[in-house]
């Protein structure tokens, strides 16, 4: 990847299920916000919630954008998300094909 290009970031969030995970990646993509969101799942998650032990079946998103994105995916991905706490963590690639860089960017 060029340094002077934008990194591309990876983000991760759950949803209770796939067609939820579906319409807020389609919503993303939609509106350009992220280049590509994949849907895998289920997954089982265990947790601590209001001081109760949860386990539930859950589906993960997982988010392509240009990093220069990342204010307005979180902030339309919490618009669009169900819970009232949704996981919500980004990473920067390292590294990347140029093509893929530049596809990302374009959104």
């Amino acid at each position: 990847m060029n340094p002077a290009d934008p990194k591309i970031a990876i983000g991760w969030t759950t949803a209770p299920q796939r067609e939820v995970a579906e319409s807020i990646g389609r919503a993303l993509v939609d509106q350009k916000l992220v280049a590509c969101a994949q849907v895998t799942g289920p997954v089982t998650s265990i947790y601590r919630w209001q001081s109760k032990l949860c386990q539930e079946e859950e589906f993960r998103l997982i988010l392509k954008f240009s990093a220069n994105r990342q204010e307005a995916v979180r902030d339309a991905l919490l618009a669009l998300h169900p819970y009232d706490t949704p996981q919500w963590i980004v990473t920067l690639a390292d590294s990347s094909s140029t093509d893929y860089a530049a596809w990302v960017g374009g959104g």
